[in-house]
């Protein structure tokens, strides 16, 4: 078997190679005349060339020096372009995980170009891979998103919104079915916990449970393990801050603002009481979103100013990158309207997210530093 293996590579190959002949002759050109949009434009084909006939790497390779090259341009759509046909290729891989990442990040750049159809297109390709991965809730989520989109195209694409809308029930059929057979075994264990008195446990299990049902999309189940929990704790309770954190979280997410800066200002107490300085930095970070939320600028500043010398004194990379993160979204917005000190932070945020090898958090940041780096042009 190995030799008709390498034998069907080899034709592969021989194929591919005489299909990228002008190709070739047109990457020399545009090499010598330093022409990098041409060059991108021409390495992206040859990757599509390469991945017609199954050789990803060589496929990969191109591609990764076509979006290197449109990084230095600033050419935003001939980015995600390159980003996209990376996804196709890792997903053809079977790396989903980075087939994700590089579909998320053309999809955040054509969502800013407003383009909604190459959004939608974008957004059922990676709920197609969160469905192969089993993440139904995920897959959900970007399902919905291509909905919204399709419907921001003109003329309306109806057989593509009926064919999702099946999708997305199937979806959530298997979605129902998970969560049933995975929280069973949690659901006995809070009750015995509860039976048997061990109050700490339970509250464990219930936050858990809590988290569970918030990833599946079942948010009233989740805020009423949270609250019962908050209801019951004790400030005795090692577990007391991380509940009332917790909670406080889910109605921002769901913007009830100041419910829940009430709770996360009891979270706050409780962190400092504790001396639990890393918690309380993500709580002060929280609590400066939620400022921010109100439209209440100084008040936001001092939070994120708190929540970064607590950062920088625990030498908690990922925290205070997330912090110098919302700190230039605020000196960026109309509340501060400084854009060249948000640059800074920006930058500060992507060196955060690049040592602490969050690649996608790092790569949004640097589109928003970019974004923010266009305003001072003007």
């Amino acid at each position: 078997m190995k030799p008709q293996h390498s034998v069907r590579i080899t034709q592969q190959r021989i194929e591919a190679e005489a299909e990228s002949l002008a190709l070739r002759e047109q990457e020399k050109t545009a090499r010598e005349r330093g022409d990098s949009n041409q060059l991108a434009a021409v390495l992206c084909q040859l990757g599509t060339v390469y991945h017609k006939y199954s050789l990803y790497d060589e496929a990969i390779s191109y591609l990764q020096e076509a979006e290197e090259l449109m990084r230095e341009a600033g050419d935003k759509e001939m980015l995600a372009g390159i980003l996209n046909n990376s996804g196709i290729v890792y997903a053809s891989m079977e790396q989903n995980e980075e087939a994700i990442f590089s579909l998320e990040e053309a999809l955040f750049i054509v969502s800013q170009l407003q383009d909604m159809n190459s959004a939608a297109m974008m957004c059922e390709n990676i709920s197609d891979l969160y469905i192969k991965l089993e993440r139904f809730s995920e897959a959900i989520q970007q399902m919905e998103k291509s909905l919204d989109y399709y419907r921001q195209v003109t003329p309306l694409p109806s057989e593509t919104l009926a064919e999702i809308e099946q999708k997305l029930e199937q979806c959530r059929a298997q979605q129902q079915a998970e969560t049933t057979a995975s929280l069973g075994p949690i659901i006995a264990a809070v009750s015995q916990a509860e039976i048997e008195g061990k109050w700490e446990q339970a509250y464990v299990l219930s936050l858990a449970l809590g988290d569970i049902y918030y990833v599946f999309e079942q948010d009233d189940k989740a805020l009423a393990n949270y609250q019962k929990v908050c209801a019951r704790i004790t400030t005795a309770s090692p577990y007391f801050a991380c509940a009332w954190h917790t909670l406080g979280n889910w109605h921002y997410a769901h913007g009830e603002i100041e419910t829940a800066m009430t709770c996360l200002s009891k979270a706050k107490a409780a962190y400092r009481a504790q001396e639990l300085h890393q918690e309380l930095a993500l709580c002060l970070n929280d609590l400066g979103s939620c400022y921010q939320a109100l439209r209440q600028g100084e008040q936001a500043e001092a939070c994120y100013g708190d929540a970064m010398s607590l950062a920088e004194n625990q030498a908690h990379t990922l925290t205070l990158a997330a912090v110098n993160d919302n700190y230039a979204s605020l000196l960026e917005s109309d509340l501060m309207n400084e854009p060249l000190r948000a640059l800074a932070y920006y930058e500060k945020a992507i060196a955060g997210y690049q040592k602490a090898k969050v690649k996608e958090r790092a790569n949004i940041a640097q589109e928003k530093w970019k974004i923010c780096k266009e305003r001072t042009e003007i």
